[in-house]
């Protein structure tokens, strides 16, 4: 391309999208590259996750096998097309736990606290009109603000989930959700015509990154959206300084450049740190800007088990038929911090409706809950590039990642809290259902961590890369910690304050 913008950013997901928004208000050239196409409403995960290229991976036993999920979606959007909408807040302690991880762990202490967070939060959640009660969450931040919209109603398994743990002394409260409850910004209600998580919202009641943060800022005329394009490599004349995007579009498989002032990152931890490791050349032989060796490295999954069984009287009449609507209506933080836990920090329990009652055999109601964990940033936990190739040439990804022993230790911890509170409610069939996240998960950190070293860290506070003048990270990837919530919001709030502070 012979036009120069003044930013490209890689990626149209939680990150991408806020930070598209937010310069093209300010009327600069934006071009979003996308390796997805658009997705029709009702659209099922799997319909487009089905032709995505895998990543190695390995299994739980450590064996490797090509069955890694390098994507949390590959669609314009991202992964929030398909999520459940779950907007929480990360917590003080997220943002700087080096008292609870272990000594061979990364440090992972963020650059910044929750307070410079804060009323990013506060403006992602206008945006997105995400329901719920900030001040019902017993582990709520000390300098919070802002409110939220009206919280859902409890669904019939929030309820007895509610009340059993009521009845263990916890305080649940309703899940924070990018879901609307009534009418907003015109768009209805929820109307539980689909699962939410794995399923694009059939009439816009999820507040998905594209539905309503990009689709309005794509009828600017200064806003280009490149879909179904891979983006392949940086190219570079100075050492400090990205001036292209090498790129393929995958319908014609015609290569191209795209010339900007300003490069985003916005991919995912991983399909960034990918393309960082992919863009060698005479002064970045391991990578551009990767002056610390850190990029790929401190990828981190959130470690996740799901803990289920069924409730005598409550019968259910579509038996093995998907269930529709909200995926969690009720949360528990009363363990995230806890002395009985392995370290100290614990992490959250959640109402975690299934997609399908397929391969559960009993009677009654079906309750079940997900228990996560931030896991440790570990140096030896990192993407990596094959020597094998994908369909379109480029370095098949791998996925370095096992599990840490403190990990084990507190997500038992975690599955063992979850379990008393299903007894509590009389289930029967109490029984763990893996999630599978060591194969790639939804929630992804760690690969260009942020930090004031350039010699620990990819990026700095602003998510610059303290290498590279003009090229950004406004993804998980800037994460030095998982932190143990859903990280959608908190990418998305970083993200802004990544753009307010961009300089083109």
């Amino acid at each position: 391309m012979t036009k120069q913008f003044d930013v490209c950013v890689i990626g149209s997901g939680a990150g991408g999208s806020v930070v598209s928004k937010y310069l093209a208000e300010k009327g600069l050239e934006v071009v979003i590259v996308e390796q997805g196409e658009l997705i029709e409403p009702g659209t099922n995960i799997d319909s487009v996750m089905s032709h995505a290229e895998k990543a190695y991976a390995r299994e739980s036993d450590g064996t490797w096998g090509d069955n890694g999920y390098p994507w949390s979606a590959s669609a314009v959007g991202g992964g929030t097309i398909f999520y459940a909408g779950i907007s929480f807040r990360y917590k003080d302690v997220d943002f700087d736990a080096r008292e609870y991880v272990a000594p061979d762990a990364l440090d992972p202490q963020w650059p910044i606290r929750y307070s410079d967070l804060d009323p990013y939060y506060n403006k992602i959640e206008q945006w997105l009109g995400v329901s719920g009660d900030l001040n019902a969450d017993p582990f709520k931040n000390r300098a919070g603000t802002g409110s939220l919209r009206t919280a859902h109603s409890y669904s019939q398994q929030g309820a007895l989930i509610d009340q059993a743990g009521k009845e263990l002394g916890l305080h649940p409260f309703p899940t924070p959700l990018a879901v609307n409850t009534t009418d907003h910004n015109g768009y209805p209600g929820c109307d539980n015509l689909t699962s939410c998580t794995d399923y694009a919202c059939p009439i816009g009641a999820k507040a998905d990154s594209f539905t309503r943060i990009l689709k309005p800022v794509l009828k600017l005329e200064h806003v280009t959206l490149m879909k179904n394009t891979k983006a392949l490599a940086f190219h570079q004349t100075d050492p400090s300084v990205i001036d292209s995007l090498e790129c393929l579009d995958l319908g014609t498989k015609e290569r191209f450049h795209i010339r900007a002032k300003q490069f985003v990152l916005a991919g995912n931890a991983i399909q960034s740190a990918a393309l960082v490791l992919r863009s060698t050349n005479k002064w970045w032989p391991d990578g551009v800007g990767n002056k610390s060796g850190l990029v790929g490295s401190g990828l981190s999954f959130k470690n996740s088990e799901y803990v289920s069984g069924w409730v005598d009287n409550h019968p259910y009449e579509q038996l093995n038929e998907p269930l529709k609507g909200l995926y969690s209506t009720v949360s528990i933080t009363d363990y995230y911090q806890d002395p009985h836990c392995h370290s100290g920090l614990g992490g959250l329990i959640y109402e975690a409706n299934p997609w399908t009652y397929y391969g559960h055999e009993g009677s009654g109601m079906y309750v079940q809950l997900e228990c996560i964990i931030a896991d440790q940033p570990m140096v030896t936990n990192k993407v990596r590039l094959s020597n094998d190739k994908e369909a379109t040439g480029v370095p098949k990804i791998v996925l370095d990642y096992q599990t840490h022993e403190w990990d084990k230790r507190r997500l038992s911890f975690m599955i063992e809290r979850a379990g008393e509170i299903l007894t509590a409610m009389g289930a029967k069939q109490v029984q763990c259902n893996p999630s599978y996240y060591y194969l790639g998960s939804a929630h992804l950190h760690g690969t260009c961590r942020a930090g004031t070293d350039e010699l620990t860290s990819v990026v700095d506070k602003f998510g610059r890369f303290h290498t590279i003048d003009n090229l950004f990270a406004a993804d998980g990837s800037f994460m030095p910690f998982a932190g143990g919530v859903n990280p959608t919001l908190t990418i998305q709030a970083n993200a802004l304050r990544i753009a307010e502070n961009m300089s083109v």
